[in-house]
């Protein structure tokens, strides 16, 4: 049993965008959000995941203190933004359009965020003629992902020794 992040069930796993997408949107973000960082005298930086499922998009952009070389998933606060758009059957190799079109959608919400503004259930809205489910939370996507590791290797070495 996995810790689920998305805002629907799906019988797939998913996969993820090419690594080249996630280095592109962290730079564009920790450069663009740099200025506000220095004007409110504030360590931060992000962390982006994104699962792209038959039905659905799933952003999850997360603002992390910023310790510079330090190991921080343990004790860092955080915010995290998790973004999902509705995919039709075979509309998922148009992903690309859609991240940067979520990206523009997200900005006004990080800089109200930086007040402690959070939304844990999933809510709906219209931008750009794309309907955009959003939530917000201060869960550590990070230490999420790492939990899901965990359990599925505890399930897998489970299922071994009880079948011996």
């Amino acid at each position: 049993m996995q810790i689920s992040l998305s805002r629907k069930e799906h019988k797939d796993k998913g996969e993820q965008i090419p690594s080249k997408y996630k280095k592109d949107i962290l730079d564009l973000l920790n450069y663009n959000y740099q200025i506000i960082f220095n004007k409110y005298k504030i360590k931060k930086k992000f962390d982006f995941y994104c699962q792209l499922y038959s039905t659905e998009l799933l952003m999850i952009i997360s603002l992390l203190d910023d310790y510079g070389d330090k190991d921080q998933d343990q004790d860092s606060s955080c915010i995290s933004f998790f973004l999902s758009i509705d995919m039709c059957e075979g509309d998922s190799r148009k992903y690309e359009k859609y991240l940067y079109r979520m990206l523009d959608f997200v900005g006004p919400i990080i800089e109200h965020s930086l007040d402690d503004f959070t939304c844990e259930d999933w809510s709906e809205v219209e931008s750009n003629s794309l309907k955009i489910f959003y939530k917000i939370s201060r869960e550590n996507i990070a230490l999420t992902l790492h939990a899901n590791r965990l359990l599925a290797d505890f399930v897998e070495d489970y299922s071994t020794s009880s079948s011996s």
